[in-house]
């Protein structure tokens, strides 16, 4: 059976022929006016052109020598999906090839759940790009409430204790002012030398209950501190669970109408869910109005511009490319247009001892991101090896095609843009992209890249001479009489 990749190639082939023949391709016995003309009725015009003389400078590049010129029309471009590129000079390195893909970063992906269980309002939709502080959703959990309440009693017991503190300290105060009187009568009595045991005995009384009031308002002093320590615990998970700042929610309110001034948090109805990145909104599991569970997935931001590329690398090449180097990245699918991002190498920690691989990573060193860079698609890698730093003549390396032991190409006719020539090449370093010409191309000629292959196909078939093979083995030009 013939194999698909064969018959592909005979397809390629034939399409190639017929439509290079159909495009000014003549027959050995055909004039250029499509007439038929016996042979040697133009004999003597063929010798005289064979006899006239050839200047070396009649336009042609004798570098390298063409092996002919081969008709390419509109047509024919389009049917074979003929594509040209520009030589150019460039410097070309021997590179090596690390395969790989773009990836998000672990911390390129933010998610964002439900403090407590409750209904849900979705504010953005998919897709959209936020901004940091955006708000994703609301949520309004019953809960909230309960959270308010305990709040709420807190701040009383906080009231209570400092009105607590207040009676104490006016009786401490009272207190001491009888401590104050009591002496001084004792001091008048004995002035007069008159006996004061009983004076002295409230004196005694009165300082003792000082002492217990003393305790009683450190104690009570000592709860309002307790109660407000924990009413900022209360106040501070209050605000991470609604994702508000402390300061806003202990913020007392100008009063509205007759009603009293009120503390932010006590005017909170909804969790505000506020994107703490700039990104793209990628998950919305949860619809508008639908309810989630505590801790349940609200929306998830991904941040585009946090990725990298993840790859593999033979144990073998690792001598050859260390950890930390700069590298290029570049898409699988060679294009001009696909500018190469610059990266730092970096190995990974894990390897594959059956594969004989470890795993590597590729940092973006530049702010700005190439078009081509898409997270999830194939890229390589490029580690330059060794290379010279001169510019040199080079072709993308699909235009570079090989027929037997020859190397050659097909460069477009400057005189003539509906024509190609076959030209036979010496090729230089390679970097798997980009391929040094060093004959036969200058900068700023045009080489066919897609469609180079069926050109061979078509250029080589066309060379064969024309003809058929005979059962001993001989070979038989066309247009030569044989006898039957």
């Amino acid at each position: 059976m013939i194999s698909r990749t064969t018959a592909l190639n005979r397809l390629m082939a034939l399409a190639a022929l017929l439509f290079l023949d159909t495009v000014g391709c003549t027959d050995a016995g055909a004039t250029p006016d499509g007439h038929d003309h016996p042979p040697g009725a133009h004999g003597d015009d063929e010798k005289e052109e064979k006899e006239a003389p050839h200047d070396d400078d009649d336009g042609h590049d004798h570098g390298t020598e063409a092996t002919g010129a081969v008709p390419l029309p509109a047509s024919a471009r389009d049917t074979l999906g003929v594509e040209f590129a520009t030589a150019e000079r460039r410097v070309v390195a021997r590179t090596r090839r690390i395969p790989g893909r773009i990836a998000l970063r672990p911390d390129a992906v933010r998610s964002y759940s439900a403090p407590l269980a409750g209904a849900v309002t979705v504010e953005v939709a998919m897709l959209q790009m936020v901004s940091e502080g955006a708000v994703l959703a609301y949520l309004r959990p019953p809960d909230l409430r309960t959270d308010q309440d305990e709040l709420h009693r807190v701040r009383h017991d906080i009231e209570e204790a400092t009105d607590a503190v207040k009676v104490h300290e006016a009786d401490r105060t009272e207190g001491e002012r009888t401590v104050s009187r009591l002496t001084r009568r004792i001091k008048t009595l004995e002035a007069a030398s008159v006996r004061r045991a009983e004076l002295e005995s409230e004196q005694d009384a009165a300082r003792q209950r000082v002492l217990v009031l003393e305790t009683k308002l450190r104690v009570a002093r000592a709860r309002v501190e307790r109660e407000r320590h924990h009413y900022g615990l209360r106040l501070r998970a209050f605000a991470e669970r609604i994702g508000r700042p402390v300061e806003e929610l202990e913020a007392t309110l100008p009063a509205v109408g007759d009603a009293p001034p009120v503390q932010g948090w006590e005017t909170v109805d909804a969790i505000s869910i506020r994107a703490t990145a700039a990104g793209m909104v990628t998950e919305l599991p949860v619809g508008r109005g639908g309810w989630v569970e505590a801790g349940g997935e609200i929306a998830a931001v991904t941040d585009p511009a946090r990725w990298w590329f993840e790859g593999q690398i033979l144990e073998a090449d690792v001598g050859e490319v260390r950890s930390g180097r700069g590298a290029a990245l570049v898409p699988t699918t060679p294009s001009g247009r696909a500018l190469p991002a610059p990266a730092t190498l970096r190995f990974g920690t894990t390897a594959d001892g059956v594969r004989r691989r470890l795993q590597v990573f590729a940092e973006p060193t530049d702010e700005a991101q190439p078009a081509w860079i898409q997270v999830g698609i194939s890229a390589f890698a490029e580690v330059v090896i060794e290379g010279s730093e001169v510019a040199e003549v080079a072709v993308p390396r699909e235009a570079v095609v090989r027929d037997g032991a020859e190397t050659l190409l097909f460069r477009r006719d400057p005189k003539n843009p509906d024509s190609v020539t076959r030209l036979p090449v010496d090729v230089g370093a390679d970097d798997g992209r980009w391929v040094a010409v060093l004959t036969g191309v200058i900068a700023g000629d045009q080489v066919v890249t897609r469609g180079a292959y069926a050109l061979k196909l078509a250029s080589s078939a066309q060379a064969r001479p024309k003809g058929h093979m005979h059962a001993d083995g001989s070979f038989h030009p066309a247009g030569e009489g044989e006898e039957h």
